[in-house]
């Protein structure tokens, strides 16, 4: 991504959560689009394993976010355990980790099918979720893989019924440092 479409989406989103003014009080959100190598910029040291980079100090990262998302690209990743690692890391405790997309995992294995060297991995399943989570101080929220969608005819299966849409969204919460 360019420098400049990164700026226009900080933007757009902070535009979008701008703090309404509530009973006098003004509410504040804080929103940061990281578009980087996320890995190499949470894990900045040799074994990935310490909050502490080789100068002796944190990244400014670690233990930072209230959330973070990986949308549509955690198949994509050549290391999904570096980073579940640098996604666990980040957040502070109670802080959320998500991972989504919106056609869901069987598309993501499709991808993968046919070109496993652009999408090296499918998403995690449950299962797979769960030892990612648990091994990182992380505890499984949701799961979610489909949605039941009403609002159009090209939802519906033959009896008009309405039918689910794949979906991916998986979210965690980390529990300790």
């Amino acid at each position: 991504l360019s420098s400049k479409m990164i700026q226009c989406a900080q933007e757009r989103v902070e535009s979008l959560i701008a703090a309404p003014t509530e009973g006098g009080v003004d509410q504040k959100y804080n929103f940061e689009l990281v578009a980087n190598d996320f890995v190499s910029l949470i894990l900045d040291n040799s074994d990935g394993d310490s909050d502490v980079n080789e100068a002796g100090g944190t990244n400014g990262h670690v233990g930072k976010y209230d959330g973070v998302m990986v949308n549509a690209c955690f198949g994509n990743f050549l290391d999904t355990d570096a980073i579940m690692t640098a996604l666990a890391k980040c957040v502070k405790v109670g802080g959320i980790v998500c991972i989504a997309h919106p056609l869901g995992r069987e598309f993501v294995q499709r991808l993968h099918e046919e070109d496993p060297n652009t999408v090296p991995h499918n998403l995690p399943t449950p299962d797979e979720l769960e030892t990612l989570a648990e091994r990182r101080s992380l505890k499984v929220l949701d799961f979610i893989s489909s949605i039941d969608v009403q609002t159009s005819q090209e939802n519906q299966d033959e009896e008009n019924e309405p039918k689910d849409l794949p979906i991916y969204y998986a979210s965690s919460i980390r529990t300790e440092t």
